[in-house]
């Protein structure tokens, strides 16, 4: 079991470094000429819909869950007038609870989540004049600092013979996920300075929790965010 996971894993990076290879070779012909790049921070509100199945339940459950500020260190290449490559590394730490039925009732909680992110996005500009509007697009390497006992599956119930009884099981996260994203937003530059407000579409490509008892998994995943660049 141990090395099936380990595998997984593995297979998630060699996959995200591929991309960023793939990228840094498309970058290369054009960076002689044009290439440049700024550098800077971005904060932003995440919440994310999320779909559980749980015993003795049938079927899945659906909750908007609201995962907190999310804040990082960003690195935007611009290759020409049109395309462009961001880097990102951000932080997140979320919490949650949800709760469904009455007799049996089940909870879900997660609990002090801690989750790196590593997108790397391909921006187009279309060169928009009015409105400075671009659009991205690209993976997201997610690693998860503590991934032991994050998720917490508790069912409540009544029986005639042993009166109220409550029964619960705690699961490890996945360490490192992949997911894809899609942004679009609004990139205004002043002299050196460059001030952006966009809006992100993620969508993982696994499940948190995939057990007979337990199955978690992110459906969608958005975010409001602004970020402030410097020209280097």
């Amino acid at each position: 079991m141990n090395y099936r996971v380990e595998a997984s894993n593995t297979s998630r990076a060699t996959v995200f470094v591929a991309f960023i290879t793939l990228l840094t070779a498309m970058s290369v012909p054009m960076s002689a000429q044009e290439g440049s790049v700024r550098a800077g921070l971005n904060a932003g509100m995440q919440s994310s819909i999320m779909r559980y199945s749980m015993y003795p339940f049938v079927g899945e459950f659906q909750s908007t869950v609201d995962e907190g500020a999310v804040v990082g260190v960003v690195f935007v290449f611009d290759m020409n007038r049109n395309w462009g490559i961001q880097f990102e590394a951000t932080w997140n730490n979320a919490n949650f609870s949800v709760q469904r039925g009455e007799d049996p009732r089940t909870a879900l909680s997660m609990e002090n989540r801690t989750l790196l992110e590593f997108p790397v996005l391909l921006r187009f500009d279309p060169g928009f004049e009015v409105i400075p509007v671009y659009i991205a697009a690209g993976p997201v390497l997610t690693v998860v600092s503590n991934p032991e006992r994050r998720f917490a599956a508790t069912w409540f119930g009544f029986t005639e013979r042993e009166g109220w009884r409550s029964w619960s099981r705690v699961y490890d996260d996945d360490m490192t996920s992949l997911r894809l994203a899609a942004e679009v937003g609004v990139d205004a530059t002043s002299g050196c300075c460059s001030f952006l407000a966009s809006a992100r579409f993620q969508h993982p490509l696994s499940r948190a929790v995939h057990d007979d008892f337990l199955s978690v998994r992110f459906l969608s995943i958005w975010r409001l965010q602004m970020t402030v660049l410097v020209r280097l």
